[in-house]
């Protein structure tokens, strides 16, 4: 049947020719021959002609005008079988699309389908499929174009030639270039020898997501069905295409999001930071591909970035460059690491941060490492494809730059509560190690090894502070660049000075060039020092200094600073057990020698204990035969004197009674005038025997009154003249103490008139307001008073008692004495007046 629509109107076509003319021949033959010939008319006769009319002309023209109304009947069901086998091959090729669109999400296989079905629906010898990507067209799928035409114009810029205007306002553009003069603004498809197109935009939700470009080398070549047919395609390619990208993003996004969960996962079970950063750097590579990626972090010291991992083609030249960028001056990275801010590149040639790192590179992106709101470092990862990243790979690289810097700072507390336990056992060895060590110069240099190899440092230096010189002396180095030892600073000079004058230790990663080096140690290579005090009971008594040398001294930190802290406190107990360690043998040695020289004084003692007990012996010895002697002196006095005066007395009484009885009265007169004279001298005897005892005028009149009685009395005594002065205001003292200085300057004159031959003595009394100072002096022989000390002669026990004397009412005795120049003793008496003397002016 089909056979017959298509091959009816051609046959109909020719017979509409054939059978006319067969009509002619057939009429004309029977005129000939039957009425010309065969019956003989005349070919001029009417009946001739018009039969000739009849069947010459009128049955042709009536079988001509039937099969032309039969062609044109077939030609009608042609086209009508024709259109219907059109738009069943169009509803074919769009349920076929659609089929693969809601079967399929591969956004490759749903262009290629598309386009085959645009190629055969409507023959089309050239034709593309583009999609908006950013600001650009990118080529998607094409048929006819040649090699050159699809490399050099891939991508088209938006509002660039055709297809770009059609994408930049949304409207269909169908060009005759040779009707029309119009010329493509694209120099390549000119090159294709294109001279009719049709551009139909691809639209959803009001924005163009890409376009349909066909061309042909022939005039008119896309009218109202070719319109019609790829617009309807166009509608059926924006839902497909719109729904591949969507799975596509979305995909892309959960691979993102699950790469970056195992990336995490994998990240947080590694706990050494160089591990940690060549296991990111190749995980990233591995599950998203990137050409370049690399790892930086921040150098506080410097105020850097510096290269740690890297992954791609020069990764491995610039891990050995060291590549370093100041933060917020050099590169994109640099500007990251000061602003905290992703910074997305997708075309690096118009970005002014970009630093040209690596040379293949066209995009950029870049997040920080962060914990917190601190900044570890940055995540930077490159791209050889210009518009290479989005929005979502600034969120994967941040999800993946959190779990980095959380993954850092685990690995970093790991290390250091690794560090800390590592010292606090090293600590604990090097504490036995100092108590079993306790001399100095050796403690002190294992004291610098132990805590330079805590550090992992080069070298150390100890120092002491010496307050008397004001100076800091190095007393032990470790590993120097040269020996120290015996170096003086002053005391506001250097790190050192620094730690000691503030009681505060101190890091210094720019010693080369810190103002405040001192001038002792200039030259030296050290780079990076840390500090701490040596402090005892609140005072800084000296600094530990740990080094680092040049040229790529390793930077000192907090947990530096918190070790050497400890081993400070540490080497600060050592230090003080080893200076009582040598206090306790100097002591000891000391004590030896005390006890030794106190055993030697106490031997000297009791050998003067045995002598001023054979002293006292013959002291209490000479005070019982002075006592004797006073009693004997007294029952003589009394004896000789008053008893012979009683006597006297006696007989004048019995001669007076006898001149009375006997009437004689002058002679009993005489002889009461005589026994009156006799008693006066015995009251006289019996007042001396008392004053002896004890002067009355003691008690009665004071101390200055009694001795001035007594120095008058002394003169009559024997040869020695004797002078008393007073010297301020006198006062009275207790009856006691006055009585006791009396007995002083009584034997004091006693040994002078008996001892000493002097011609003259002296008595000074001094009253002071807080001092009585009593001062006997003569010019006799005198005696040596260091042998006397010595030998504490027997002969001399009155020096002893008047000692003793002085020392039980709280005064003190010098005695100065040479042999040939008298002798002076001083006695001094503290004295506490209330009110002023007692009493003044005797």
């Amino acid at each position: 049947m089909q056979f017959l629509n298509t091959r009816l109107p051609n046959l109909i076509s020719l017979l509409r020719w054939i059978i006319p003319t067969l009509i002619f021949l057939i009429g004309f033959t029977y005129v000939l021959f039957d009425q010309v010939w065969y019956q003989g008319q005349s070919p001029s006769s009417l009946h001739v002609l018009r039969t000739f009319l009849i069947l010459n002309v009128a049955g042709p023209f009536l079988a001509w005008l039937t099969l032309t109304l039969a062609l044109r009947a077939a030609n009608a069901e042609a086209q009508a079988q024709h259109e219907i086998a059109l738009q069943n091959r169009e509803l074919a090729a769009l349920a076929t699309i659609s089929r693969v669109a809601n079967q399929s999400l591969d956004l490759d296989q749903i262009t290629n389908t598309a386009l085959e079905k645009m190629v055969t629906l409507l023959g089309l010898p050239m034709i593309e499929i583009r999609l908006v990507e950013k600001d650009h067209l990118v080529l998607k799928a094409h048929y006819g174009l040649s090699p050159e035409f699809v490399g050099c114009s891939n991508p088209i810029a938006l509002g660039e030639c055709l297809c770009g205007q059609c994408a930049l306002d949304g409207t269909m553009r169908v060009r005759d270039i040779l009707t029309n003069g119009l010329q493509p603004t694209n120099e390549f498809c000119r090159q294709e020898r294109v001279r009719s197109t049709i551009t139909i935009p691809m639209q959803a939700q009001g924005h163009v997501i890409g376009v349909v470009h066909a061309g042909s080398p022939l005039p008119n070549a896309f009218g109202t069905r070719e319109q019609r047919v790829l617009g309807e395609i166009c509608e059926r390619l924006v839902t497909a295409i719109e729904n591949a990208q969507l799975y596509a993003e979305t995909r892309r996004r959960s691979l993102h999001l699950e790469t970056a969960s195992l990336v995490g996962q994998r990240i947080f079970s590694l706990v050494d930071p160089p591990g940690l950063l060549d296991e990111v750097t190749k995980l990233i590579q591995d599950k998203f591909g990137y050409t370049h990626i690399h790892i930086l972090l921040v150098n506080e010291r410097n105020h850097t970035l510096v290269l740690q991992s890297a992954s791609g083609p020069c990764a491995e030249t610039m891990l050995k460059k060291g590549l370093r960028l100041k933060i917020g001056e050099e590169g994109i990275t640099g500007w990251v690491a000061q602003t905290g801010e992703p910074l997305l590149c997708n075309n690096v040639s118009e970005e002014p941060h970009y630093y040209a790192e690596e040379p293949e590179t066209n995009s950029e992106l870049a997040v920080a490492l962060r914990i917190g709101e601190r900044i570890l470092g940055v995540l930077d990862v490159q791209s050889a494809q210009r518009d290479a990243f989005d929005a979502d790979d600034v969120t994967v690289l941040q999800i993946l730059g959190s779990q980095i810097g959380a993954a850092l700072e685990n690995a970093r507390l790991f290390q250091e509560t690794r560090q800390r336990y590592e010292a606090m056992f090293a600590l604990h060895e090097t504490s036995l190690d100092m108590i079993a060590q306790l001399n100095m110069p050796q403690l002190l240099e294992a004291l610098l090894r132990r805590g330079t190899q805590l550090l992992g440092a080069r070298s150390g230096i100890l120092f002491l502070n010496n307050p008397s010189n004001q100076t800091i002396d190095v007393v032990a180095s470790y590993n120097a660049w040269k020996n120290w030892r015996g170096v003086t600073l002053k005391t506001d000079e250097g790190v050192p000075g620094y730690v000691i004058r503030t009681g505060k230790p101190i890091i210094v990663n720019d010693y080369a060039s810190w103002p405040n080096k001192p001038r002792a140690f200039a030259g030296s290579p050290d780079g990076c020092v840390v500090s701490a005090p040596l402090t005892w009971r609140q005072q800084t008594i000296g600094a530990i200094d740990i080094f680092n040398a040049e040229p790529n001294p390793k930077p000192f930190n907090e947990n530096d600073l918190w070790l050497l802290g400890l081993f400070a406190d540490l080497a600060t107990i050592a230090i003080k057990n080893a200076e009582l360690h040598s206090q306790v043998k100097e002591f000891s040695r000391d004590l030896e020698n005390k006890v030794e020289q106190r055993t030697h004084e106490l031997e000297i003692a009791k050998e003067a204990i045995s002598h001023q007990a054979e002293q006292l012996r013959h002291l209490l010895n000479r005070t019982i035969s002075i006592q004797e002697e006073e009693r004997e002196r007294i029952a003589r006095d009394m004896h000789d004197d008053v008893v012979q005066l009683i006597t006297a007395v006696r007989y004048e009484l019995k001669t007076a009674k006898f001149a009375i009885e006997s009437g004689v009265a002058n002679s009993a007169l005489e002889e009461f005038e005589t026994m009156r004279q006799s008693l006066d001298e015995m009251e006289m005897e019996i007042r001396h025997a008392i004053y002896d005892l004890k002067p009355p005028a003691l008690d009665a009149i004071g101390l200055v009154p009694a001795l001035q009685n007594y120095v008058e009395r002394y003169e009559g005594f024997g040869p020695t003249l004797c002078q008393m002065q007073v010297r301020g205001m006198p006062f009275r003292l207790a009856p006691s103490t006055e009585t006791s200085i009396f007995r002083i300057v009584e034997e004091a004159l006693h040994n002078v008139r008996k001892h000493a031959q002097a011609k003259t003595a002296s008595v000074i009394l001094d009253f002071q307001p807080t001092m009585l100072e009593v001062l006997i002096e003569d010019d006799g022989n005198g005696f040596d008073y260091t042998q006397w000390l010595f030998k504490r002669m027997v002969t001399h026990l009155g020096l002893l008692g008047m000692q003793e004397r002085a020392r039980n009412i709280g005064g003190t005795l010098q005695v100065s004495s040479n042999l040939g120049h008298g002798t002076r003793l001083t006695f001094r008496l503290p004295v506490e007046l209330d009110g002023g003397p007692v009493s003044k002016g005797w």
